[in-house]
């Protein structure tokens, strides 16, 4: 059995096809909150797109956005740039203080 991961981009495409509105923006924020299925979303993304653009009236943005807001807050990544500033700032205060 294939994974999401094994499938061609024309499976994707044709899988993204026979979901509903609501299913593809559920995978696009699945994506944007833990960073997995990346292809996925991808083709999810343009399907909305295009049926957004032949006429569908579904507002994914606001669905993705307050599923966005349902799920559980994740740490915010450290900021590595300036824990090592401070790290090098340290160092060159202890090498010049011998």
């Amino acid at each position: 059995m294939k994974t999401v991961d094994d499938l061609t981009n024309d499976e994707l495409k044709t899988a993204c096809k026979q979901m509903t509105s609501k299913a593809l923006a559920t995978r696009v924020s699945i994506y944007r909150q833990f960073k997995i299925h990346k292809k996925l979303a991808t083709k999810c993304m343009e399907e909305l797109i295009n049926r957004q653009n032949n006429g569908d009236g579904f507002d994914y943005d606001k669905y993705i956005s307050a599923l966005l807001n349902s799920y559980p807050q994740t740490k915010q990544e450290i900021n590595t740039t300036g824990l090592v500033s401070q790290t090098i700032l340290e160092e060159m205060k202890r090498y010049g203080k011998r």
